[in-house]
């Protein structure tokens, strides 16, 4: 399993918005696999020590079954699932994430919209009253296991399924260590441009977001750019 779509730097405006945010899961395998406990976190500037944000599928970590993953599907996660071309309505790269398959709710937050039709991924970190977002041009995501249940001193190297480190600047130094992403992807990637951090291919993953990723165009929900 490997986050396939990374789209975060917001579409074309000009009141600053980005609540169209999302992330896509793949199945690259021929087995069914499981979303039961899956932790979704935002990383900080000191790599796996520092968890910003974390919210976690339900379901019993490792051992659940309740929440497949089928071969060479497509997961849609979103920020806010709302058909965000009613924001941005004269853009085509604005995104209807109405029907994502799940979404990030914080239920600290009383003014996180939550879509009544799509399951939550739930915010699991004490006192903390945001929605999941990241930076629009630069960050680190990472999913992991679950295993790990003391992620306040950081997230457990061998619980990490897949890491995926992105920055517009070509001097960036990195954040996240090299054992889970050797690289970064993003170079060039302006703020509400509409465009889209995607694998080359939905599986091709070599822990090297450099080679992995490329940015497209524009954001394709739930399908691979050129398919």
């Amino acid at each position: 399993m490997c986050i396939r779509d990374s789209y975060t730097c917001g579409p074309p405006n000009n009141f600053y918005y980005y609540s169209d945010q999302y992330f896509e899961l793949y199945n690259s395998s021929d087995d069914t696999l499981y979303l039961d406990g899956i932790q979704f976190c935002r990383m900080g500037s000191t790599g796996l020590n520092n968890v910003t944000y974390i919210f976690q599928f339900p379901g019993k970590p490792v051992v659940g079954r309740e929440y497949p993953i089928y071969p060479k599907q497509f997961v849609v996660c979103a920020r806010t699932a709302y058909n965000h071309r009613k924001y941005v309505f004269n853009n085509r790269t604005s995104v209807n994430l109405s029907k994502a398959d799940w979404e990030f709710v914080n239920e600290n937050d009383p003014t996180d919209y939550d879509n009544p039709d799509v399951p939550n991924i739930g915010n699991i970190l004490d006192g903390f009253y945001h929605d999941f977002s990241v930076n629009l041009i630069g960050d680190v995501v990472l999913i992991a296991d679950g295993s790990d249940e003391n992620y306040l001193d950081g997230i457990d190297i061998n619980s990490v399924i897949d890491c995926v480190e992105y920055s517009s600047s070509p001097t960036h130094i990195k954040e996240v260590e090299e054992e889970v992403d050797y690289g970064y992807t993003g170079v060039g990637m302006m703020t509400y441009c509409g465009k889209s951090i995607e694998r080359k291919k939905p599986g091709f993953d070599t822990n090297n977001s450099t080679i992995d990723f490329e940015i497209i165009s524009s954001p394709t929900v739930g399908y691979q750019h050129g398919e």
